[in-house]
C-alpha cells in the first residue's frame, strides 16, 4: 500500500512538473517569438525610414539651377539681341529702335540658351532663393566675360559663381562654368556648355558638373505688327544638373536628360519665361525696365511639381551688363 501510494504522488509530481515546464516553455517561445516577429517589424521599418530619408537627403541636396546665376538669368536675352542686331546691320545698316535698347527681358527660368558673351562683353549679376515651404534661403553673385566673334566664328564665355556670401565664408564656395556658342543669320543660335567644371568649397558635395548642348530660336507671333509677340525656344540635352528624378533618386551618374525653356516677349519690356530643368518646372518673368541701362530683373517660381524636399520657392535675380 505504501509503495502504491509512493508511486501515486510520484506521478502527480512528475506531471505537474512536465505542464510547468511545458507551460514555460510554450511562454517562453510565445515571447521570444513576439519579441523576434518586433525585432524584424522593427527593422523592415527603420530600413523603410532611412531609405525614405537617403531619398530625401539625395533629392534635397541635389542644387537647383536657378540658385547658380549664370548670363542666360541675369543679362536675360541682351547678348543673343546684340548679336541678331549685328547680323541685321550686315544685310541693312540701318540704326532701328531695338538698336537704342541696352537690354532685352529673358526667355528662360532657370535653364540655359543658346546666348551668350562674346569679345568685349561681361557681366555682373546676384541671385537670392527663398524656399516657400521649408529649408533656407540662399544667394550667390556671378561675373563673367566673354571672347571671340559667334558671327564670324564662335564666341566664348567664361563664369565664375560664388556661392557662399556670408560675412565669415565669403568666397569660400563657387564654380566656374564655359560654354561656346554660336548665332546664325536667321537669329538662331547653338551652345555647347559646361557648368561647374572647376570648383570649390562646399561645392565639390553640393554641385553635379553638367555638360550641355542648347538650341535657341525666336519666333515672331505677330510679324507684321508694331510688336512682334517674339516667342524665344530653347531645347537642350545635358547630364548632372539635368537628370530626370528617377535618376536622382537611383543615384545615376552617367546619364542625359531633356530641358528647355519658353520665353514670350509680351512687350519690349517683359517677358513670361518658363523652363522645364529635366525635373522640375519653374515660371515667372523677366524684365528690362530701363530703356538706356543695361539692368536685367528675373522673378521665378521654383520647383513647381514639388520634386525636391524644399517644395516650391522663390528666386530674385538681377544683373548689369557692359561692353569695353
Amino acid at each position: 500500500m505504501n509503495n502504491l501510494l509512493q508511486i501515486y504522488f510520484g506521478l502527480r509530481v512528475t506531471i505537474a512538473a512536465s505542464l510547468l515546464f511545458s507551460t514555460v516553455i510554450f511562454f517562453g517561445s510565445s515571447a521570444a517569438y513576439s519579441l523576434t516577429a518586433e525585432n524584424s517589424d522593427f527593422a523592415s521599418k527603420t530600413e523603410e525610414l532611412l531609405t525614405e530619408e537617403s531619398s530625401t537627403i539625395t533629392l534635397d541636396r541635389e542644387p537647383q539651377i536657378v540658385s547658380q546665376v549664370t548670363s542666360t538669368e541675369v543679362t536675360g536675352d541682351t547678348f543673343g539681341d546684340i548679336n541678331k542686331l549685328r547680323q541685321d546691320l550686315l544685310i541693312d545698316p540701318i540704326v532701328t529702335e531695338a538698336a537704342s535698347r541696352k537690354s532685352a527681358p529673358g526667355s528662360s527660368a532657370g535653364t540655359p540658351t543658346a546666348y551668350g558673351a562674346s569679345q568685349g562683353q561681361a557681366y555682373v549679376g546676384a541671385g537670392l532663393y527663398v524656399p516657400l515651404d521649408k529649408g533656407r534661403s540662399d544667394g550667390s553673385l556671378s561675373i563673367g566675360v566673354g571672347a571671340g566673334d559667334p558671327i564670324k566664328s564662335v564666341g566664348i564665355e567664361v563664369s565664375a559663381d560664388i556661392t557662399s556670401i556670408g560675412t565669415q565664408d565669403f568666397g569660400d564656395s563657387g564654380q566656374i562654368g564655359l560654354k561656346i556658342h554660336k548665332s546664325f543669320e536667321d537669329g538662331a543660335a547653338i551652345a555647347l556648355g559646361w557648368s561647374n567644371a572647376i570648383k570649390w568649397g562646399d561645392a565639390n558635395t553640393n554641385a553635379k558638373d553638367s555638360i550641355y548642348g542648347v538650341v535657341t530660336k525666336a519666333f515672331e507671333l505677330q510679324p507684321n505688327a508694331n510688336n512682334k509677340l517674339p516667342l524665344t525656344v530653347s531645347l537642350g540635352v545635358g547630364s548632372g544638373n539635368f537628370r530626370s528624378e528617377g535618376d536622382i533618386r537611383t543615384n545615376q551618374q552617367n546619364v542625359v536628360n531633356v530641358f528647355g525653356s519658353l520665353g514670350l516677349r509680351v512687350i519690349p519690356e517683359a517677358s513670361i519665361v518658363t523652363s522645364w530643368t529635366g525635373n522640375t518646372l519653374n515660371a515667372g518673368a523677366s524684365l528690362a525696365p530701363f530703356k538706356t541701362i543695361p539692368v536685367v530683373i528675373n522673378a521665378v517660381f521654383t520647383d513647381l511639381t514639388n520634386t525636391f524636399d524644399n517644395g516650391i520657392g522663390f528666386s530674385l535675380s538681377s544683373g548689369y551688363s557692359f561692353q569695353f
